[in-house]
């Protein structure tokens, strides 16, 4: 998920003045959503002046402002990106945050779905469920065939993804030994296979 600087410089009057005395964590969500709605492929910097080298960068997926450091390297990392709640809690107004909001330093991004399944899910009480192999992916907004799934029988609940004849697919549990339609041909846990020095375990 690489991220490009934009040699554009921004508009400081995108959004009213904010004040340190007026900002609190819903504010900054505000502010943030003001600078950034407006402006789809952006990001917002902030910088730390207590820590310079650290770098965050806030932007919007659909109508979430999110945020996530910002590495030495331009990129980021999925599992750092977490979702600003504009619920908030306390949020003590940090001058050089305000400074930063009424003056914002964007750059370009760009956003790679990670394996081109931002679709596939569908919420159960209230819990989002990405997993394609569930029963209840009918209820997927994307059918799970549009991504290489398959059923083994039209009234089958399962869904898999043909592998190649041989192929090795490792769980968190299990490694598996698939075949083209994805039957186990063999499997073993995990927790079987032994450690270099320590007696095999029975298969």
């Amino acid at each position: 998920m690489p991220f490009y600087r934009n040699p554009i410089s921004s508009d400081p009057q995108a959004v009213p003045p904010l004040t340190a005395d007026s900002m609190d964590f819903r504010a900054y969500w505000k502010g943030n959503e003001a600078i950034l709605i407006a402006r789809p492929g952006r990001g917002l910097i902030l910088r730390c002046p207590e820590s310079p080298h650290f770098k965050e960068v806030n932007f919007m997926v659909g109508g979430e402002v999110c945020s996530a450091p910002l590495h030495e390297d331009g990129l980021i990392d999925v599992d750092e990106i977490g979702c600003l709640d504009p619920r908030g809690w306390d949020f003590e107004g940090e001058e050089w945050v305000v400074r930063q909001l009424n003056k914002p330093e964007l750059i370009d991004i760009r956003l790679r779905p990670y394996g081109e399944v931002s679709d596939l899910y569908f919420e159960h009480d209230d819990f989002e469920i990405r997993d394609p192999t569930l029963s209840e992916c009918g209820r997927f907004k994307v059918e799970p065939r549009h991504y290489g799934f398959m059923k083994t029988s039209p009234d089958d609940t399962l869904w898999y993804r043909p592998v190649p004849q041989g192929s090795l697919v490792v769980t968190p549990t299990q490694v598996v030994l698939m075949d083209e339609s994805g039957r186990i041909l063999a499997a073993r846990d995990i927790d079987a296979i032994p450690v270099p020095g320590e007696e095999e375990a029975p298969v």
